[in-house]
């Protein structure tokens, strides 16, 4: 299913209730079928070696949540807008 039809970005909580997003980050980024997907992760950490860490393993972005829920919603959304928005430049570009 991955090859036929991957995703065009994942994104990835950093504090996930089994794991955390940096230990999948470093999981997608030994296989090869993750490649080309870019990821963006969403924390609420202001810990900048979660970032670092995070960029260290391939991620495209990160972006650290607001507090409240209005403002977490403006900040994804802007963030989504903008990868569909390079999304669509790289597409009419190849």
């Amino acid at each position: 299913m991955l090859e036929r039809d991957p995703p065009a970005l994942v994104t990835l909580d950093l504090f996930l209730p089994d794991t955390n997003g940096l230990e999948i980050l470093e999981w997608m980024a030994t296989d090869d079928r993750f490649a080309d997907i870019p990821v963006i992760i969403f924390t609420s950490s202001s810990d900048p070696e979660h970032a670092r860490r995070a960029y260290s393993l391939g991620a495209r972005g990160y972006l650290q949540k607001p507090t409240d829920f209005g403002g977490l919603v403006t900040a994804v959304k802007e963030e989504l807008d903008r990868w569909i928005d390079l999304s669509a430049l790289e597409a009419s570009s190849a």
